[in-house]
């Protein structure tokens, strides 16, 4: 870009969630002191999901959950997830390197874990110096079980996805 170009992008994020509504201000008002504009604006869920999907934005803050804790991310950051309209890779994430080592690690003799848990790791690595995406936080959350509760079934993305199967015991 040439000198003097004004740095500006939309940052889309859903309304009605409180702490999304304030990580967006904060993003805004900081970025803002080093000169660049963020278009900080709120979209009904449906609406932003559809532009998500259709890789229809420039930003968007939005949580990722029930994400299945037995697979790799290869839907989020290989071309096989590039589907406008219905895949995960919204923002056309293509590094052949990470690609070749997903493939590798499903690929490994007897599955071997510690050789897999390898190049998970320098895959991460190369997410994390390629920030294709930019994960801003994760909610803390503390589990204690008790055997006066019934149903208890923690599941890490979903904290509360089954309160109505609890019972206290009697």
């Amino acid at each position: 870009a040439e000198p003097g170009t004004i740095f500006e992008f939309d940052l889309l994020t859903n309304s009605g969630n409180p702490v999304r509504e304030a990580a967006g201000a904060v993003i805004q008002d900081q970025l803002s002191k080093i000169g660049i504009k963020v278009n900080f604006q709120t979209q009904e869920f449906g609406s932003l999901v559809e532009l998500l999907l259709g890789q229809q934005f420039d930003a968007i803050m939005i949580g990722f959950t029930n994400i299945d804790q037995d697979t790799d991310a290869r839907s989020v950051f290989t071309p096989v997830g590039d589907t406008v309209g219905g895949g995960f890779n919204f923002v056309s994430y293509n590094n052949p390197e990470v690609t070749a080592m997903y493939d590798e690690a499903l690929a490994l003799p007897g599955c071997d874990l510690t050789e897999r848990q390898a190049i998970y790791h320098e895959i991460g690595q190369i997410l994390h110096d390629e920030l294709p995406w930019l994960w801003l936080f994760a909610p803390n959350a503390m589990y204690a079980e008790s055997n006066a509760v019934q149903g208890f079934d923690p599941f890490a993305e979903q904290r509360y996805w089954n309160m109505g199967d609890l019972a206290v015991n009697p």
